[in-house]
């Protein structure tokens, strides 16, 4: 009977050892979720611990963070929490006109960065803008440019060297601005061309002592160039010029009266139809 009693409690305590010590796992029963990878194991029943990771961006250019896990973005300053001892790696990308200039405080250089957030960090990034680029030169001037450009200065009114730019006399004046012999010649004070010589004398005036070439009334005036009477319609002595046809012996290209005249353009006795006697 007492051995009976004995094995039924011995048997007893063997179920109960096997029932109370299945119910324990190998990790202590803290469960893990795939967010917490790489963290510190927290006590039974205790959430992970988290710490804070601050980003600060700087600098007068723009640009943003990456930050992974989690494949968050700042183009601000921003702040994230992980769980303690997780590993987070951030990378900067410059926006348009903008260059990365480098990491400050966790990290260094401007590659990529991992962080292992055992603690509170902070990170500072740099943007700064692109330099402009300096315009680019003027083309040069080609001599034919050069000459269009002088030539633009030109008076076109001014004679030759009056107008070229230069004390062509070496007397420290140049050109009409400065020069008085361009007033009435060049530079050198050489006279001007003088003016063209009038138009010859029309078929009217012809036949009449105003084109001759003489001083036919000794006033000291020839032809219309420079008699008034002429100027006047009249001939160099004042006279009425004669509409008629003169007589035969005023166009007959002979001196008929001997006095060395010939013909109306010479003799006065043509004048108004007289004869050259």
């Amino acid at each position: 009977m007492l051995l009976g009693a004995l094995g039924a409690a011995a048997l007893i305590a063997i179920t109960l050892i096997a029932l109370f010590g299945g119910f324990g796992g190998g990790d202590g029963g803290g469960a893990v979720s795939a967010s917490d990878v790489g963290a510190r194991p927290a006590a039974a029943g205790e959430p992970p611990q988290r710490v804070k990771l601050v980003v600060t961006l700087r600098g007068s250019g723009r640009g943003e963070i990456q930050i992974a896990p989690g494949d968050s973005t700042c183009e601000r300053s921003c702040e994230r929490r992980y769980d303690t001892d997780t590993r987070v790696t951030v990378t900067a990308t410059a926006a348009s006109g903008s260059t990365f200039e480098g990491w400050g405080d966790s990290c260094d250089g401007t590659g990529s960065c991992s962080i292992m957030l055992d603690e509170e960090r902070s990170l500072t990034a740099t943007f700064d803008r692109e330099p402009r680029a300096p315009a680019p030169p003027p083309p040069a001037a080609s001599d034919e440019d050069l000459d269009a450009d002088a030539g633009e200065d030109l008076d076109p009114a001014a004679p030759g060297d009056c107008a070229d730019n230069r004390d062509n006399d070496g007397d420290g004046l140049t050109d009409s601005e400065q020069d008085p012999d361009c007033a009435s010649g060049n530079e050198a004070g050489v006279p001007a061309a003088p003016p063209p010589p009038p138009p010859p004398p029309s078929a009217a005036a012809a036949n009449d002592d105003c084109a001759d070439g003489r001083d036919n009334d000794g006033d000291g005036l020839t032809d219309t160039a420079q008699d008034p009477d002429c100027v006047a319609g009249k001939t160099e002595s004042g006279k009425t010029k004669s509409t008629r046809r003169a007589p035969a012996q005023c166009s007959d290209g002979k001196d008929n009266d001997g006095d060395g005249l010939i013909d109306t353009a010479q003799d006065p006795g043509c004048i108004e139809d007289g004869t050259e006697a």
